[in-house]
């Protein structure tokens, strides 16, 4: 039974992140076709095909870098008559700026995804830091993230008991008390004569 609500569960996940990658998809081509129309609209200059970087940059966050890749050849593919067009009108050689567009996208790619997986590592180790032991000793900081204990024994039944302290500064004063207690009656009985040993105990029993 628990075994068919967790497949049930991950198959509707699945379903669920499809939907959504279909959806960024048709998000990123409605922006490259934006795009190549204010290309065609306001001519092949630097400012209208630096719009071109936006969708790449969605689908390197949202697919990862191979489908950034894909996007940044396709996009320059897509820019090419407009590259054509202008290297014409400016007497350029048109394979070299064509060559040199495609270029400078997947090296954007390189770069964005690098900065993509620095953002991710750091966001990892600010999640991971609560569960990482201090410079000071403190008992009450976890070892171990929880979330990746579960996530490793999902077929196990686990139960946690935790235990809050209270009254921290009470129960050291008592703690300290006890000790100071018995360090002082081992200095009497390593420095005070026998005699004296049983009028000393009265006195601390008191």
């Amino acid at each position: 039974m628990e075994n068919s609500q967790y497949y049930s569960s991950s198959s509707q996940s699945s379903e669920k992140n499809n939907s959504i990658h279909t959806a960024w998809g048709m998000v990123i081509i409605f922006l490259i076709i934006f795009c190549l129309s204010i290309i065609n609209h306001y001519g092949n200059t630097v400012l209208t095909v630096q719009l071109l970087y936006i969708p790449i940059f969605i689908s390197v966050m949202v697919f990862g870098v191979k489908v950034g890749i894909a996007t940044a050849i396709f996009a320059g593919i897509s820019v090419k008559p407009f590259i054509m067009l202008y290297a014409m009108s400016n007497s350029t050689n048109a394979a070299s700026l064509y060559i040199t567009q495609i270029l400078m996208f997947l090296v954007s790619v390189g770069f964005f995804n690098i900065i993509i997986k620095y953002y991710k590592n750091f966001k990892e180790l600010v999640k991971a830091m609560p569960y990482q032991v201090t410079h000071t000793e403190n008992t009450n900081v976890l070892k171990f993230n929880l979330n990746n204990v579960i996530a490793a024994i999902k077929y196990i039944n686990i139960s946690f008991t935790i235990f809050e302290y209270k009254n921290l500064n009470f129960i050291n004063s008592n703690i300290n008390f006890i000790s100071g207690k018995k360090s002082y009656e081992l200095i009497i009985i390593n420095n005070y004569p026998e005699n004296r040993l049983k009028e000393l105990n009265e006195i601390i029993a008191s």
